[in-house]
């Protein structure tokens, strides 16, 4: 990990609460496809299971148990029948 790369922030440790604000972020936190995802360097992609709060400018969700490394952070809604994803525009650091 390096940590003077300056695309790459402190996204925190897995169990810790990541809180998210943008616009138009809300989702159904029982549709499996839409949420926060954490995706490694392999694609291999990990929603997160819990969710605090999910709102319109707003989403909290607990960090998910996966390996300490880098990851791209993806958000996935479904405001009608189509999938919307936006991805952060930095790669996040896990601990």
């Amino acid at each position: 990990m390096n940590i003077d790369d300056k695309s790459i922030v402190n996204g925190g440790k897995r169990g810790q609460i990541l809180h998210l604000t943008g616009s138009r972020l809300s989702f159904d936190q029982e549709d499996g496809e839409s949420g926060v995802f954490f995706v490694a360097d392999d694609g291999k992609e990990t929603r997160s299971q819990v969710y605090s709060r999910v709102g319109n400018v707003f989403i909290d969700c607990k960090i998910p148990d996966i390996a300490a490394g880098e990851y791209s952070l993806v958000v996935r809604t479904r405001p009608a029948k189509t999938i919307r994803s936006g991805s952060y525009a930095k790669r996040i650091a896990i601990s």
